[in-house]
This record gives C-alpha cells, sequence and structure tokens, in this order.
C-alpha cells in the first residue's frame, strides 16, 4: 500500500494507521540550511523502507528549495554516504 507522504511545519510524516506515524523532523537555520534532526518509525513497521521514502522526499525538497543540508540525524547521514547526488548540496563545516 503506498502511504502519502505529507508536509507540516518542520517535519515530513507518514499516516500508517490511525494511532501511528513515521517522521522525518527538520529545522531551517541560517545561511539557507536546512538540519535534518530526527527519524521516527514505529517499530512495527520498521524494515519496510518507510524511514527512506521519508528521507529522500525531505531532501529533494531541500535541493529543490535551494537549502544546503545538515545531516544531524543519522538516519539521514547513513542515506546521504550510501546516495552521492545529495553530497555536493551538504552544507560546509560552520555554516
Amino acid at each position: 500500500m503506498e502511504r502519502e507522504i505529507r508536509l507540516t511545519n518542520k517535519m515530513f510524516y507518514i499516516d500508517l494507521d490511525e494511532k501511528n506515524k513515521a517522521t522525518l523532523e527538520y529545522e531551517t537555520k541560517e545561511n539557507n540550511t536546512v538540519d535534518f534532526t530526527s527519524t521516527y518509525t514505529p517499530e512495527q513497521y520498521r524494515g519496510q523502507g518507510i524511514a527512506s521514502k521519508l528521507i529522500k522526499t525531505g531532501l529533494d525538497w531541500a535541493v529543490k528549495s535551494g537549502y544546503k543540508i545538515i545531516p544531524t540525524c543519522p538516519a539521514v547521514q547513513t542515506y546521504v554516504v550510501r546516495h552521492e547526488e545529495y553530497q555536493q548540496h551538504l552544507a560546509e563545516e560552520g555554516e
């Protein structure tokens, strides 16, 4: 079942059922940067690629919006390492 990714203020999310959602949280910063701070997928939904879908959507949004990316969240860091196309959009140290 394809689930819709939604965007609210500072968060991408997918409603998984009536009580659960998977999230990718972010903060916009100075110097036109966006910091992806945290991902969460409820335990019973892990291993299905849901977090990866959220991360890809968030990174694509950041690139399209002209942001430099700060991957504070370890899952986002790992995703960027595995997907070289995002590495050129990383913020420089101190940005």
